[in-house]
């Protein structure tokens, strides 16, 4: 719970606690981290969300073109318990589409859970 709220604390919304666990008995044995382990577990825990991310993202990639579309991007969220209504998914694509292409990049996904995550599903104008 200590690395829960430590975690939030330098911003990450609603840790994972197997995540935590994980990351926390690849560094140590011991119950306490010292300075130098806890970067290294900040590090391993930013690393493993990376590619959580990244794996459902090229799961969710139907026609393995490496960016989601709309339709993709909208079950892709459901998956991770988001229900964005049409004008917030609208928003955050615009937001965060680069190109304007309309589609995105595992970047760019990674960009908008990190904010869907924080505004918690609303949309910029809403949070």
């Amino acid at each position: 719970e200590c690395m829960a709220r430590a975690l939030e604390g330098l911003g990450f919304v609603r840790p994972d606690e197997a995540w935590i666990s994980e990351v926390f008995a690849s560094i140590t044995t011991f119950n306490t981290l010292g300075k130098d382990d806890f970067v290294q577990f900040v590090r391993g825990y930013t690393q493993r969300q990376k590619q959580f991310y990244n794996s459902e993202f090229r799961l969710c990639d139907a026609d393995g073109s490496g960016l989601v579309e709309r339709s993709e991007l909208s079950q892709l969220l459901r998956k991770f318990g988001h229900e964005p209504m049409r004008h917030v998914l609208d928003e955050v694509i615009s937001e965060f589409d680069k190109d304007g292409g309309g589609t995105l990049c595992v970047d760019e996904f990674e960009e908008i859970m990190d904010v869907l995550r924080r505004r918690e599903g609303f949309s910029l104008k809403e949070y």
